[in-house]
């Protein structure tokens, strides 16, 4: 939750944020709209768009206020991140504004309950866990969705998570020939 994780894609070396309550250096000094907001429509306290890796537009007002209650919750960590570093593709990008704030697809829900539906099913996989931005093919200079939801496919490339090894995301669909879930 300190953040520092490292992202060296086409538009620059994006770097994870400190989450933590650390005043100085992370969320502490934020209010829980602005945190909300950037939640919601992906964009920073200072009015700047967010990168479209965690998109959370369609949470309901409850998982958004369970969300920054947790992370208000976690102890502060003193931990300063180093900023961002655009290459000219991201100046380009940021110049031109071609990365747009997210919003909701709907209006979302003050609450959704929890039970053993499909659509539950659903709103946890799409707007809480979010597995779909990560299983489903992306655009790594624009973070567009290329490919079906969930069919996987996206190219981690190798990192020191990794220890440096590249990864490609599995197919999380019942497909019989490439799904995980089929097996």
């Amino acid at each position: 939750m300190s953040g520092g994780y490292e992202f060296d894609i086409p538009p620059g070396k994006l770097r994870t944020p400190n989450l933590t309550p650390y005043e100085e250096t992370g969320i502490g000094k934020y209010t829980d709209g602005e945190l909300a907001r950037a939640l919601r429509r992906s964009v920073k306290h200072d009015g700047r768009v967010l990168s479209p890796f965690m998109p959370f537009q369609d949470i309901s007002d409850d998982d958004l206020t369970a969300i920054i209650s947790f992370l208000r919750s976690q102890p502060a960590v003193k931990n300063n991140v180093q900023p961002v570093e655009y290459s000219f593709l991201g100046k380009t990008i940021l110049a031109f504004s071609l990365i747009k704030p997210m919003e909701p697809t709907a209006t979302p829900p003050k609450s959704v309950a929890i039970d053993s539906t499909a659509e539950y099913g659903g709103h946890i996989a799409n707007s809480v866990a979010n597995c779909r931005g990560c299983h489903s093919d992306r655009d790594m200079k624009t973070g567009a969705f290329t490919g079906k939801p969930f069919a996987g496919g996206l190219l981690m490339v190798p990192d020191k998570l990794s220890k440096g090894y590249a990864f490609v995301t599995p197919n999380l669909t019942p497909d019989k020939t490439t799904g995980i879930m089929a097996n």
